[in-house]
């Protein structure tokens, strides 16, 4: 029973670690720190929905930079990150970039 347990609560940490892996990390910056060369790929929103979550501020924003990423962007500017309508909701919105000097390959 124990054994049945520990490995069930392993498989699930890993699955946890390994999802988050499977898309690259955005860098979060401001719009006066950006390359002249990053070009703007659109604006990218997320919600955490109402009352499922206190912490909705955060995971409303790892959704629109997970969806920034998953399209391409490198960085990204947060345009607007608030609460929403209720104590327990979030509202993310983002403008994802892609900058050419994070494009090149090192040999």
């Amino acid at each position: 029973m124990k054994n049945n347990f520990f490995s069930i609560l392993l498989v699930s940490f890993a699955v946890m670690g390994f999802s988050s892996m499977g898309w690259s990390k955005v860098i979060v910056t401001t719009e006066s720190e950006l390359s002249r060369d990053c070009a703007s790929i659109g604006y990218f929103e997320g919600d955490a929905g109402y009352g499922k979550s206190l912490d909705g501020v955060r995971i409303a924003l790892y959704k629109s930079l997970k969806k920034a990423s998953m399209a391409g962007a490198s960085h990204a500017v947060v345009k607007r990150l608030d609460r929403g309508l209720s104590s327990q909701d979030g509202y993310s919105l983002v403008e994802g970039f892609t900058c050419p000097q994070d494009n090149k390959l090192i040999y």
